[in-house]
C-alpha cells in the first residue's frame, strides 16, 4: 500500500512539473501578431501585395501560417513588387519571418534578396529595417530591429530576389518581442574608447578627447586642466571638462589651453597673462568662450 501511494505521488508531481513546464514555454515565446487568414480580409485585418501570379497566390496565403501551399507569388516577369498586411489597431513590431514556399522547384531562386521592411505613418511609408543580398536560404529567415512606434499597417517591400522572374513569399510573421534599451551608465574618469577618440598631450598634463567630451589630468599648476582649480590630478582621479557644447578640436599651448565646439564657438582656460581669453589677465580655471564662427583651430609650428 505504501509503494503504491508513493509512486501515486511520484506520478502527480510528473504531471505537475510538466503542466508547469508547458505554461512557461506557451507564455515565455512571443506569437505571430497575425491571425490564421483564410481570405484577404478574414477573420481579421486585411492583406494586400502589389500584384498576384494567379487566384491561388492571394497574399492572404502568406499569412495563413503555412508555407506547403501556394503563398503569395508576384506576376510573371514582376522580380520587385511588397506584401501587406493591415492590423484592426496600431500594433509595435519589431522581428520578422519570412519562410519559402514549398510547391515549387525554384523557389530558392523567387525568395527575395533585397527588400525594406515598412511601417505606414497615415503619410509615408517608414523603412525601419533593411536588408541586401540575402541569400543562402532554407527554410526561413528571422529578422530583427529596434522599434518602439506603433503603426497599423506594414509591409515587406522587395527590390530584388534570387535570380528568377517572379518573387514568392511562402509566409510572412510578424512579432513584437521584449527590447532591452537600458543603457550602460558612462563611468566620467574611464569613458568609453570610441572611434574618434584622441589623446592630447601638453603642459605636462593629458587631455582625453572622447565623443565631444574633454577628461583632463596632470600638471594644474596654471589651472590648464580646466576644472575650477589649480590642485593637481593623476590617472585615477581625471575628471570631465564643464564645456556647454560637444567639442571637436583641440590645441594646447605653454600653460593654457583653446578648444573648438561644434558650433564653432572657441573656448579657452589656463595661463592669461597674455590676455588672450580677455583683458583681465591672470589665470583662467574654468572655460570661458572667447569667440565663434571658427571652423578650425591650427597650431602654429
Amino acid at each position: 500500500m505504501t509503494k503504491k501511494i508513493i509512486r501515486l505521488t511520484i506520478i502527480i508531481l510528473a504531471v505537475l512539473f510538466l503542466c508547469l513546464s508547458n505554461t512557461y514555454a506557451e507564455t515565455s515565446e512571443t506569437e505571430n501578431l497575425i491571425p490564421v487568414l483564410t481570405s484577404n480580409t478574414e477573420p481579421t485585418g486585411e492583406a494586400s501585395s502589389s500584384t498576384i501570379w494567379s487566384n491561388r497566390h492571394q497574399p492572404y496565403n502568406a499569412f495563413n501560417q503555412s508555407n506547403d501551399d501556394y503563398g503569395w507569388v508576384t506576376a510573371e516577369g514582376e522580380k520587385t513588387g511588397w506584401l501587406s498586411y493591415e492590423f484592426e489597431q496600431p500594433k509595435v513590431v519589431n522581428k520578422y519571418i519570412i519562410k519559402k514556399r514549398t510547391k515549387h522547384m525554384k523557389v530558392s531562386e523567387e525568395i527575395p534578396k533585397d527588400w525594406t521592411f515598412e511601417g505606414w505613418n497615415g503619410d509615408e511609408w517608414l523603412v525601419l529595417d533593411e536588408q541586401t543580398n540575402v541569400t543562402n536560404w532554407e527554410d526561413s529567415k528571422e529578422f530583427s530591429f529596434n522599434n518602439t512606434d506603433e503603426f497599423k499597417k506594414y509591409r515587406l517591400n522587395v527590390t530584388d530576389n534570387n535570380g528568377y522572374k517572379f518573387t514568392s513569399i511562402g509566409a510572412l510573421e510578424m512579432y513584437n518581442q521584449e527590447q532591452n534599451n537600458t543603457e550602460p551608465t558612462p563611468d566620467p574618469q574611464n569613458p568609453e574608447i570610441k572611434e574618434g577618440t584622441k589623446l592630447y598631450v601638453g603642459n605636462e598634463s593629458l587631455y582625453k578627447l572622447s565623443s565631444g567630451d574633454i577628461y583632463a589630468w596632470g600638471n594644474n599648476q596654471y589651472g590648464q586642466l580646466g576644472l575650477g582649480d589649480m590642485q593637481n590630478r593623476d590617472i585615477s582621479s581625471r575628471e570631465k571638462v564643464d564645456l556647454p557644447e560637444k567639442i571637436i578640436d583641440l590645441v594646447i599651448g605653454k600653460n593654457f589651453v583653446i578648444a573648438l565646439g561644434e558650433s564653432g564657438k572657441v573656448y579657452g582656460w589656463g595661463d592669461n597673462t597674455s590676455e588672450l581669453y580677455d583683458d583681465n589677465g591672470g589665470l583662467i580655471l574654468s572655460p570661458v568662450e572667447f569667440d565663434e564662427d571658427i571652423q578650425s583651430i591650427i597650431k602654429a609650428e
